[in-house]
C-alpha cells in the first residue's frame, strides 16, 4: 500500500513544525529538516495521489 499525497505532505510539514524533529534532522546538516520537507513535498506532488 502506498501512502497518499496528503499524508506524505503532512509528515513532511511535521519535520519543520515540531522542534524535536527539526533538532534531530539538523544534527546531520544545517537546515536538513527543511531539505527533507521540500524533497518529500516535491516527490508527493509528482508521484502520489490522494
Amino acid at each position: 500500500m502506498c501512502a497518499s499525497r496528503s499524508y506524505v505532505i503532512g509528515l513532511s510539514e511535521l519535520r519543520v513544525a515540531d522542534p524535536r524533529f527539526t533538532a534531530v534532522c539538523d544534527q546531520h546538516a544545517k537546515r536538513a529538516a527543511v531539505f527533507v520537507r521540500d524533497s518529500l513535498m516535491v516527490y508527493a506532488e509528482r508521484h502520489l495521489t490522494d
